[in-house]
């Protein structure tokens, strides 16, 4: 069974990749910081196939090597959803602040797929 990571999977866009993973028979982990929606049940949440890990993606230099690394070993696929979000007011607002983060996400994301 192939085993993928969805960074970001709580959310609107990676929720759905994560329904549509399991539902053609791939092993799902979940990696979320629940900042936009707090936790939400979804309905395949206590699917077999599926493990939800709660954390911060603009963190993952901190702690990787103690704990993500355990759970990205034999990941055949990374699929990244996780981004700060919220509308074209806060864009305005806090344009920097946005763009960097993201930046930082993508980057640790992409650094934890390199062995």
């Amino acid at each position: 069974m192939k085993k993928v990571l969805v960074v970001g999977g709580n959310g609107f866009l990676g929720s759905y990749i994560c329904q549509e993973l399991l539902d053609n028979g791939y092993f799902v982990i979940s990696f979320d910081n629940f900042s936009k929606y707090g936790y939400t049940e979804r309905p395949f949440s206590n699917h077999p196939n599926f493990y939800l890990i709660e954390g911060d993606a603009v963190w993952l230099s901190n702690w990787r090597e103690f704990y993500w690394k355990n759970w990205i070993q034999n990941v055949d696929y990374i699929i990244n959803c996780a981004a700060v979000i919220g509308g074209i007011e806060l864009f305005h607002e806090r344009a920097y602040y946005i763009l960097a983060t993201n930046a930082i996400i993508n980057a640790w994301v992409l650094d934890c797929g390199i062995d």
